[in-house]
C-alpha cells in the first residue's frame, strides 16, 4: 500500500492500524517500521494518530455529557453493523469503531463553539471530562474540565491564535505559511505543527509546556514589559514552567517522556552485559534526552535484563540500583552519578 499521501484520519480507518495500536505483535512492528524507513515524512501523522487512539482508549472508561461513551459505542455498532461476522469480530470491531468516535466526539465539540466576533470562536468545558474540540484549521484541541479556549483565524497577520484559559493538549495541523500560537496568561507558544500540553492555572501562578512531538517556542507575552522577552525552544519529552510571579521561564523534561517511535524493536530493550555507556546510548536515541554519566569508570558497569516493559525512568532505577549509582534529572538533560566498576 502506498501511504505516501496517508493523513492522520486515513490511520484512524485503518483496520491493520488499529490492530497494531491495540495488540502489536512482531509482525506489525516490523511493517509500521517498514512504513516509517519507506515513508519518513508519515512518522509525525503516524505518531499522532496513535496518541489519539490511545486517549480515545483511555477515556473510554469516563462518560461524556451529550451521552456516555458505551451509548457511543452502541451507536456506532447499530448504525454499522457489518453483515458477516469475522474471527476476533467483538473485539475487533471495538477497536475500529475508535477511529468514528473519535470524529463523533470531535463533531460534538465543535457543535458546542460559540461564535464571537468576526472569525472569533470560543468554547468552554463546563463538564466533568476532557472533550475534544475540532478547530476550524483541522486542528484538534482535548479540552480540560473548567477550561476554557478562544480560536482566532488572523488573517491579517496569516496566523492562527488560540487563547486559553485552563488545560489543553494540542495536535496542530501543519501549515508552514500559518503559525499556530497558543496565549495562555503571559506566555505564546508557536508551532508549526505538532502535539503538546499548555497548562495554565491562575491559582497556581504558572503555565506549564510539555511538547509530545515536533518543536515549539515559548515566550513571555508583550505585555510582561521587557524589552526583549525570554525565550525557549522545545523540542519531544522537554517541557517548561513559566512563573507569572517572576517572569522566569524554567526548561525541564516532561515527567511521563515517552519513547519518539511508536513502536521500538524489543531486541534494543534487552540487555546482555551490556556496559552502561551502550545502555544510555540507546536510551538517548530512544527518547531524544541527553543521558551522561559524570564517573568515566561508570562505563565500565554491565547490566542484564528485560526492560521493555518498562518507563524511561523505570529503566534507568534498575539499570543503576544494579549498578549502585544514582541518576537526576538537571534540566533538559539526565545525569548518572557512582563510583563505577573496576
Amino acid at each position: 500500500m502506498n501511504y505516501q499521501q496517508y493523513t492522520i484520519n486515513d490511520y484512524l480507518q485503518d483496520d491493520d492500524f488499529l490492530q497494531w495500536v491495540f495488540a502489536p505483535s512482531v509482525e506489525t512492528d516490523r511493517h509500521w517500521q517498514q512504513v516509517l524507513q519507506t515513508y519518513p515524512e508519515q512518522r509525525e501523522n503516524l505518531h499522532q494518530a496513535r496518541q489519539l487512539i490511545l486517549q480515545l482508549a483511555k477515556a473510554e472508561k469516563r462518560p461524556d455529557t451529550s451521552q456516555t461513551v458505551s451509548e457511543i459505542w452502541d451507536t456506532i455498532a447499530e448504525r454499522t453493523r457489518p453483515q458477516r461476522q469475522r474471527p476476533f469480530f467483538t473485539y475487533w470491531w471495538r477497536v475500529a469503531a475508535a477511529s468514528v468516535a473519535i470524529l463523533l466526539l470531535a463533531y460534538w465539540g465543535w457543535q458546542q463553539w460559540s461564535t464571537g466576533s468576526g472569525d472569533e470562536m470560543a468554547f468552554t468545558n463546563p463538564t466533568a471530562s476532557p472533550v475534544w474540540v475540532a478547530l476550524p484549521d483541522s486542528s484538534r484541541v482535548s479540552l480540560q474540565p473548567g477550561s476554557k479556549v478562544t480560536y482566532t483565524d488572523n488573517k491579517e497577520n496569516q496566523q492562527r491564535e488560540v487563547r486559553l484559559t485552563g488545560q489543553a493538549f494540542f495536535q496542530v495541523t501543519r501549515n508552514p505559511q500559518r503559525p499556530f500560537l497558543v496565549f495562555a496568561d503571559q506566555t505564546i507558544t508557536r508551532v508549526l505543527g505538532t502535539s503538546f500540553w499548555v497548562k495554565a492555572t491562575p491559582a497556581r501562578k504558572k503555565v506549564e509546556v510539555d511538547v509530545i512531538s515536533g518543536k515549539v517556542s515559548v515566550r513571555e507575552d508583550a505585555s510582561s514589559g521587557k524589552t526583549q522577552p525570554e525565550q525557549v525552544v522545545l523540542l519531544p519529552n522537554q517541557r517548561v514552567v513559566y512563573s507569572t510571579e517572576t517572569g522566569q521561564l524554567t526548561p525541564g523534561l516532561v515527567e511521563h517522556p515517552v519513547a519518539l517511535e511508536s513502536s521500538i524493536p524489543s531486541d534494543q530493550l534487552l540487555f546482555e552485559d551490556t556496559s552502561l555507556k551502550t545502555i544510555t546510548a540507546r536510551l538517548s536515541s530512544l527518547y531524544g534526552i541527553p543521558i551522561s554519566l559524570l564517573n568515566k569508570h561508570l562505563q565500565a558497569c554491565v547490566f542484564t535484563g528485560d526492560v521493555n516493559n518498562m518507563s524511561l525512568y523505570e529503566t534507568l532505577d534498575l539499570v543503576c540500583r544494579s549498578v549502585k549509582a544514582k541518576y537526576e534529572v538537571r534540566g533538559m538533560q539526565i545525569v548518572i552519578t557512582g563510583a563505577g566498576c573496576p
